[in-house]
């Protein structure tokens, strides 16, 4: 539950004035055009968006690094800016991550929440 505790703590820095449905449907969208701004087929986006709906409904607390802020570059040239702390790697701060971990769910300590409103 350390994912969710850490999404409460910023949304609670954050003051929402929507219905639930408005914000869930919202931030469906927004999620889907992540996924495709970061150079995802439109196939692949909605597996990936179908593989965090499930998670969310199981209320399973892994993250996926393409929710990090940390995760940066366009497909297949993803890399994590901090992945010392998320223990990819013991030297080198910005790792190239390809697709390896698009599709993975794990709990990362070097996660920080992307807040696109």
């Amino acid at each position: 539950m350390r994912w969710l505790n850490r999404i409460e703590k910023e949304i609670d820095q954050i003051t929402i004035n929507v219905s639930p449905v408005v914000l869930s449907r919202t931030l469906k969208i927004t999620r889907l055009d992540r996924f495709l701004d970061k150079g995802l087929d439109k196939e692949e986006a909605m597996a990936l968006d179908a593989k965090l709906n499930k998670r969310e409904a199981e209320w399973d607390d892994r993250i996926n690094c393409i929710e990090c802020n940390n995760f940066k570059g366009l497909s297949p040239s993803f890399r994590c800016t901090n992945a010392i702390v998320a223990e990819i790697s013991v030297l080198n701060i910005n790792v190239s991550l390809g697709n390896c971990f698009l599709g993975l769910l794990q709990r990362c300590n070097g996660f920080q929440l992307l807040i696109a409103i």
